[in-house]
């Protein structure tokens, strides 16, 4: 396994990167609803941004503060960005946060193979050495998305064997 330990670190740093730009853009969210609230005269806790959607070109967050669920405008992206605007709300922030979640789940379900494999009897340890390496392969597409990053580094690609 050469690398899976500096992988799953480059693994973890990515995924909190991706993390704290998830909560930023909820913040935004939340920010851009309490100021409309602010000008209309009223002022409610902070909306979490969980829920986005679209049209053309703006991009909505659901406002459920008041009772009743309603779309606030919380991006402008101007009428040449309407291909944009179904993207950045497919990629909400709770989406993001969910899909952080189940790579960080990926990551530690490796690492208790790992420990598991280093800590099985004979009799068991070939099916905990191949769940070890099958997670390493998954692993290893994982950090794909990332291969153009300065810190990743080739040894993590993927072997794919024809």
């Amino acid at each position: 396994m050469d690398g899976m330990d500096d992988l799953v670190q480059f693994l973890r740093a990515r995924l909190d990167e991706e993390e704290h730009l998830a909560k930023n853009a909820a913040d935004h969210a939340a920010g851009a609803i309490a100021g409309k609230a602010r000008k209309a005269g009223r002022f409610d806790p902070p909306y979490d941004g969980n829920r986005w959607a679209n049209d053309y070109d703006h991009v909505f967050a659901l406002d459920g503060r008041e009772g009743q669920p309603r779309m606030v405008q919380i991006a402008d992206c101007g009428g040449a960005a309407y291909h944009l605007t179904p993207h950045i709300a497919h990629h909400d922030p709770a989406r993001v946060l969910a899909e952080v979640d189940a790579k960080r789940r990926l990551l530690n379900e490796y690492e208790a193979a790992r420990r598991a494999a280093a800590n099985s009897d004979q009799d068991n340890f070939d099916y905990a050495d191949a769940w070890v390496h099958a997670l390493a392969h998954a692993l290893r597409f994982q950090a794909l998305p990332y291969a153009e990053h300065e810190e990743y580094l080739d040894m993590w690609r993927p072997r794919v064997e024809d």
